[in-house]
């Protein structure tokens, strides 16, 4: 009995997923998006902030590089804005960040991906840890 209710889950899960990838290439982009592949994905103790920058699915050839949204990380229980930053800075020279310019509680690095160049900034904030990116 249990051999078969797993099968029967496991195609009417196939079925779903199926059914899924029909409706995502509608044709109104959905699977290209689907397909976005991160370029960098930044870790911090706490948070994670995954997908900063994207491919938007175009050909492999001229990708047009696309930025999500700035987004601001607020420290947990116990970790500082400095501790937020000190742990951004390292991932960030880890992941071939460089060139960083420091000013009054931020840092701002370059790296270029796909020949775009890139500007990651990284500030203090009254209510957290500002994070954005800026494509030249």
């Amino acid at each position: 009995m249990h051999a078969t209710w797993r099968r029967v889950t496991a195609t009417f899960v196939a079925v779903l997923a199926l059914a899924a990838l029909v409706a995502c290439s509608s044709g109104d982009g959905t699977l290209a998006r689907l397909r976005s592949e991160p370029v960098w994905t930044l870790e911090v103790p706490g948070t994670t902030v995954q997908d900063v920058v994207t491919r938007d699915g175009g050909s492999s050839l001229g990708q047009r590089v696309v930025a999500k949204a700035a987004k601001t990380l607020v420290p947990g229980d116990g970790t500082t804005t400095t501790d937020v930053v000190a742990a951004l800075t390292a991932s960030a020279e880890d992941s071939g960040w460089t060139d960083p310019t420091a000013t009054d509680g931020s840092v701002t690095w370059t790296k270029v991906v796909d020949g775009v160049t890139w500007s990651l900034y990284v500030g203090e904030q009254d209510d957290g840890v500002r994070l954005s990116l800026d494509a030249s």
